[in-house]
Order: C-alpha cells, then sequence, then structure tokens
C-alpha cells in the first residue's frame, strides 16, 4: 500500500489501531471523522454505528482527501463496511487493514502481532534496522506519558478532587488531533491545577454517574444536562476516550510485541470475548469511583452494544448499581430528558434509604 505524498496526518477509526505505530513512521494521528458530518448524506445505511457512518459521509465529501491514508481495523461489520467503501470512492485516500481479535489470549496476540508488523511494513517501516526500532520506542514512550497522565486524572478524580468538566473534556477531545507531548502536557497541566485544591463535596444528593459510550461528541451535552438534573458524571468509559488511555505499553525486548499486548489487554470494549470480563470491569470502574448509577449510551447501530445491555440489565441491578440506557444519549432530546430526571430522581431515593439503613 503506498501512502498519499504530502500529507502529514494518517487517519485512524478504532482505538485498536496502534497510533505509536502511525508516529514512528512520521505521521500525525488523526480520528477519523475528523469532524461531525453535519448534513453531508452517508452513503452507508443507518443500521450501522453511528462513527462509521460519520466516516463515510467525510469520505465521500471528499473530506479526507488530505490524509496520507486511513487505518480501519478489522473490528466489526460495519468497519468492513467501512473499508469496502474506501476502496471504491475515487480520490479516497490509500486504505490500510489492521487485524483486531477478540481475544487477548497467546494466539490472538502472535496473529495482531503478525499485522502489525505488516502494518508497519506498509507505513515504509523497516523493522531490520535500528534505528526503526529507535523511533518505535520514542513512540511508545511518548504515548505512555499520555496514558500515565490520564491515569493521574482518574486517580484524582476516585479521590474527588475539583476537576473542571469542561477543560477535561476539551483536554481529551484535543488528543484526537494533538502530538502525544502537546497532549500529554495538557492533561500534566489539568492533574497539577487538580492536586493544588482540595478534595471536594459532591453537592448535597448528587448521584454519581458513570457515562458509558462507544462515541462522544465534543462537547458532551450529557454533562451539563445531568449535572442540571442533579447529577455528576465522574468517569467516562468509551472507545475514544476513556479505554483508549488506559493501559500501557512499557518496555520491552520487542517494542511492537509490548504495543499487541497492550492493545489487547487494556480494558476490553463490548466485542471483546466475554460479555461476563466486560461486565464485572463495568462494575468495578462504577465502585472505583462512587458510582451507583450507569448511564449507557446506546448506539442502535451497534450490533454488540445491544449484546452487552441485555446482560448489563440483570448483571448491574444485582451489584447495586441503576442503570439507564438512552439511545440519544449524545444529543439528548426532551424524552430522553425526562426520563434521566426521573432515572436520577429514583437513585437519589435509593442512595438515601441505603444511606439510612447503614
Amino acid at each position: 500500500m503506498t501512502k498519499a505524498v504530502g500529507a502529514d496526518a494518517l487517519g485512524w477509526t478504532c482505538a485498536y489501531v496502534p497510533q505509536e505505530i502511525i508516529l514512528a513512521a512520521g505521521y500525525l494521528p488523526r480520528r477519523v471523522p475528523l469532524t461531525p458530518a453535519g448534513d453531508a448524506p452517508s452513503p452507508l445505511p443507518a443500521n450501522l454505528c453511528r462513527p462509521v457512518r460519520e466516516a463515510a459521509a467525510q469520505a465521500a465529501a471528499g473530506r479526507l482527501s488530505g490524509l496520507a491514508g486511513v487505518a480501519v481495523a478489522d473490528a466489526c461489520n460495519p468497519a468492513r463496511a467501512l473499508a469496502d467503501l474506501l476502496n471504491g470512492i475515487p480520490g479516497a485516500p490509500p486504505l490500510f487493514w489492521v487485524p483486531a481479535p477478540r481475544s487477548a489470549r497467546g494466539e490472538a496476540v502472535r496473529f495482531y502481532l503478525r499485522g502489525l508488523r505488516r502494518f508497519a511494513h506498509d507505513l515504509g517501516l523497516d523493522l531490520r534496522r535500528p534505528e526503526t526500532e529507535a523511533r518505535l520506542r520514542r513512540a511508545l514512550a511518548e504515548c505512555d506519558r499520555v496514558r500515565r497522565a490520564y491515569a493521574e486524572l482518574c486517580r484524582l478524580r476516585r479521590a474527588r478532587r475539583a476537576i473542571d468538566d469542561g477543560e477535561l473534556q476539551r483536554a481529551l477531545a484535543g488528543l484526537e488531533e494533538l502530538p502525544p507531548a502537546a497532549a500529554a502536557r495538557e492533561l500534566e497541566r489539568l492533574a497539577a491545577d487538580a492536586r493544588r485544591r482540595p478534595p471536594h463535596r459532591d453537592p448535597n444528593g448528587a448521584v454519581r454517574v458513570l457515562l458509558v459510550a462507544n462515541f462522544l461528541p465534543h462537547p458532551v451535552p450529557l454533562l451539563e444536562t445531568v449535572a442540571a438534573l442533579g447529577g455528576r458524571v465522574v468517569h467516562e468509559d468509551a472507545c475514544h476516550r476513556g479505554r483508549l488511555f488506559l493501559g500501557l505499553a512499557g518496555p520491552a525486548a520487542d517494542p511492537l510485541e509490548a504495543l499487541a499486548r497492550r492493545y489487547l489487554r487494556r480494558p476490553p470494549c463490548p466485542r471483546a470475548e466475554g460479555v461476563a470480563a466486560r461486565l464485572g470491569y463495568l462494575v468495578r470502574l462504577a465502585r472505583d469511583f462512587g458510582a451507583r448509577a450507569m448511564l449507557y449510551c446506546l448506539d442502535p447501530g451497534c450490533a454488540t452494544q445491544s449484546y452487552e445491555l441485555a446482560a448489563a440489565r440483570e448483571a448491574l441491578p444485582a451489584a447495586g448499581i441503576s442503570l439507564l440506557a438512552a439511545e440519544d444519549g449524545d444529543r439528548p432530546g426532551a424524552a430522553t430528558r425526562t426520563r434521566l430526571e426521573a432515572w436520577l430522581s429514583l437513585a437519589r431515593h435509593r442512595d438515601a434509604q441505603g444511606k439510612g439503613a447503614a
């Protein structure tokens, strides 16, 4: 596969595309869609997930032509539909196909590693050269710095240090466009500001909410909506936000092997093997952040989310976590706002009963 000449950014569509390889090849990773598609119609059907449909709309409108290429992970059927579309649009940037196993077991890691070697080769990296290994190690170190800074912000949120939600969401959205060093500095600045503030108390009766999604826009209207209705979003578990930055690659004899293990063994997404493991992770996450309520933003076009939600409706209440699913969660309408208000009121009442019993 040949990269487009003269472009300095390479697009990626899924959190299973290692940005370190893109950086080592001399490109700035940019998430696709770069911006919301707006009024541009998507050539893909409405029963596919929103990120894929918006990426397709961007490609059909010619808005990806400035990229050196687009790396698509073989994560689901909608991703395959997007890859087929990109291959058929005249003038679309070159497509780079990256495997994305559902398992983190030994053979899956080896399969993924072979795919990463092919991806690196397609981007022009000669893995036999010492300078290529040095560039990969620098990219790993730069991205791990971002992850450490994000992990520190998560620690501060768990410790209930005051962090401006708007600033944090702007910083996280900026990570999709900024070079890693600049992104890390911004997150480190937010963490330093939070450490200077004393621990804070939630407003009386505020319900602590874990927000779960596969895609979150910028800004995130739900944060303000939940706050206005007496809740507080304390963490976001999303493909392009929380899960993207959790788990370090770390040092290893083979930097690509370190990448393969990191990307497959970090917190799983709904498509990963084992719904029980994923739900156990969500329960632990809610408890770590002191959340007794989980708001699940369901993309109707994401079949794997639907499977997970069906199991979550049984598992989460049994763990003492109230659950609400919203199909328009990223752009809440009047009906969703009413449901949110009732749900938060009920969760607040249950919290008050639990404290009274204690």
